[in-house]
């Protein structure tokens, strides 16, 4: 049996339009419509009378407001009648006991389990009725002004958006999720995350609270979840129980790997499409014209919307996935850079001071305790190959020996012009200095003595000194 679609209002509506009318008076409702109509001026007269009396009759019958996902029925059931657009009770009522029955054939859904919730809040479905117009009850409260017409009509004319995906209805349904995810929000290479990027670690000043390259997806995340917080609490709407951890001082950072940084943004997406599927609209927008749509598109429309919790969530949500692609694009760089720093590591010169590090290391330590070492580092990191693991022994020693190692230069009596240029050849602390010959600060400064002089002194007042060497060296950096 198939559907035939009808114009008409459903039976439901229209018994509760006669009662409306009853209690209102013709030239009442018609300056009304007038008013209506000045601010939508496609609205028509019989979707007008049918959204004043579903209002009206709300206000009476709160039971009519009560989210689908707040129906006393099974998930599955509650998911099921999600999809064919029916957000409410007052939705629910507008579909006939024959219409549930139609779909129930391909849906998970129970019409006696239906019937009962309803009779026990005083409400019964009408039997006939085969494929009529719907009003969205959503719609009549937003004021929407491309009409209230319930977009039901999609899974009658289309049965099978029932079981396919539909970006106009999103879900937490694993399916559906995972499809949006891998279409509209997945960016290349982010799963390199969860291996290759694992353990990659971008360069911060530890001890503080500054996440430097981390900071913009970092605050992003902590601003969208008080956001979402607030709205859900002001919308009374259930709230995602898995938040995320978000670091707080640079010390998480050491026993984070970057995987959980694809985990934070997943959870973030969950979280803004669960208010997704409480909305019909996004200002003039759709939902799914607003979800299929580009960032710069999202923003334009967040721009345009009244309510200013959701405007700041939505927008705190772009924001998010902007942010982790400039994330995950600083440690694509940072890995190319430590490969190629691993490779000149086996094949290049290891600048003196690194070398003289390496050998005081292996003198004061056993060898079998080394090798005991590296065979417990490299479970951890299987990638670790033995001349890294002994150069970054080597610093770390190095740096117990001597502790002026680990200042930084921003705490030296070096000159800000001189900090500047050290900075921008990523040398942030003392040990970065030593790796550093001659030669090569004479190149940095152009052959500017007074700035090498300068370096030489503050070496000197740590009883270190600078190395010479003819050729560029490579270097390591303290182990994060």
């Amino acid at each position: 049996m198939g559907l035939e679609q009808s114009h008409r209002i459903n039976v439901w509506l229209q018994r509760q339009i006669s009662n409306f009318r009853i209690l209102h008076t013709s030239a009442e409702l018609r300056k009304d419509y007038k008013l209506m109509t000045e601010k939508n001026n496609s609205l028509l007269w019989e979707d007008y009378m049918a959204a004043k009396a579903l209002s009206e009759l709300a206000e009476n019958r709160p039971f009519l407001k009560t989210s689908v996902w707040d129906f006393d029925l099974p998930e599955t059931c509650k998911e099921c009648l999600y999809k064919l657009y029916i957000d409410t009770a007052a939705d629910l009522m507008q579909f006939s006991q024959k219409e549930l029955e139609y779909f129930s054939k391909t849906l998970e859904i129970n019409v006696e389990e239906i019937k009962n919730y309803l009779i026990n809040n005083g409400f019964r479905l009408t039997f006939n009725g085969i494929g009529s117009r719907k009003l969205s009850y959503l719609k009549i409260v937003a004021g929407y002004k491309g009409g209230y017409e319930s977009d039901a009509k999609k899974v009658f004319d289309n049965p099978s958006l029932l079981t396919g995906f539909n970006i106009d209805r999103p879900s937490l349904d694993t399916a559906w999720f995972d499809e949006y995810y891998k279409r509209y929000i997945e960016v290349k290479d982010e799963n390199l995350l969860l291996n290759k990027l694992k353990k990659t670690k971008l360069r911060i000043k530890d001890g503080s609270n500054d996440f430097g390259p981390y900071h913009d997806f970092f605050h992003a995340e902590t601003e969208f979840w008080d956001a979402y917080w607030a709205y859900c609490t002001r919308h009374e709407l259930e709230k995602e129980k898995d938040l995320p951890r978000i670091p707080q001082y640079t010390t998480d950072l050491k026993r984070l790997t970057n995987d959980y940084l694809l985990s934070m943004k997943k959870k973030s997406v969950r979280a803004a499409i669960s208010i997704f599927r409480h909305l019909t609209v996004v200002g003039s927008c759709s939902i799914g014209t607003f979800l299929e749509a580009e960032d710069e598109v999202k923003l334009d429309l967040c721009e345009r919307l009244n309510e200013d919790g959701l405007q700041l969530l939505l927008i705190l949500y772009i924001e998010i996935g902007i942010d982790f692609e400039h994330l995950l694009l600083d440690l694509k760089e940072k890995h190319e850079i430590d490969n190629d720093t691993d490779r000149r590591v086996l094949y290049g010169t290891i600048n003196p001071w690194l070398r003289e590090q390496i050998e005081a290391y292996r003198k004061s330590h056993k060898d079998d305790d080394i090798r005991t070492a590296y065979e417990k580092a490299v479970i951890e990191r299987p990638d670790l190959v033995w001349i890294i693991f002994l150069r970054e022994q080597a610093i770390q020693y190095a740096c117990q020996m001597y502790p002026c190692l680990s200042t930084y230069v921003e705490d030296t009596n070096l000159n800000d012009e001189i900090k500047n240029t050290l900075y921008n050849h990523d040398i942030i602390q003392v040990v970065d200095i030593m790796q550093h010959t001659d030669k090569e600060y004479y190149d940095m400064f152009n052959d500017d003595y007074i700035s090498v002089n300068s370096i030489e002194d503050l070496l000197k007042s740590y009883g270190l000194k600078l190395y010479s060497d003819g050729v560029v060296t490579y270097k390591d950096l303290l182990p994060f």
